[in-house]
């Protein structure tokens, strides 16, 4: 999982969610690997009451497969911090968003 850099929450770990359970935390700026099992898993972030939508990461191939942190944009981040929560964090993975911002990206 990579977490791009970003003023907001920079000085936080991200909850890095892993079919329910909590699979630790991923800093501002950072790549981290998690062990699974061959199987579909379901992946979330969150910050406090902040949480990403969960999306279905298929690790049944036993292959490495790539999620990226992505961010809403500003000043959209900080009010959906407290209107919208769900929508602050976007999870990205094999290249295509499963939950597209509302917000387009450059």
């Amino acid at each position: 999982m990579h977490r791009p850099w970003n003023y907001y929450g920079c000085a936080r770990k991200l909850k890095v969610i892993i079919d329910g359970d909590s699979a630790g935390g991923d800093g501002a700026g950072k790549t981290k690997s998690f062990d699974v099992t061959d199987a579909v898993h379901t992946v979330q972030v969150s910050m406090d009451w902040v949480k990403s939508v969960p999306i279905q990461v298929d690790a049944t191939s036993g292959s490495e497969v790539k999620v990226d942190v992505e961010f809403a944009r500003f000043p959209m981040i900080m009010l959906n911090t407290f209107v919208a929560p769900s929508k602050v964090f976007f999870l990205r993975s094999d290249s295509e968003f499963r939950n597209p911002s509302p917000y387009p990206r450059d």
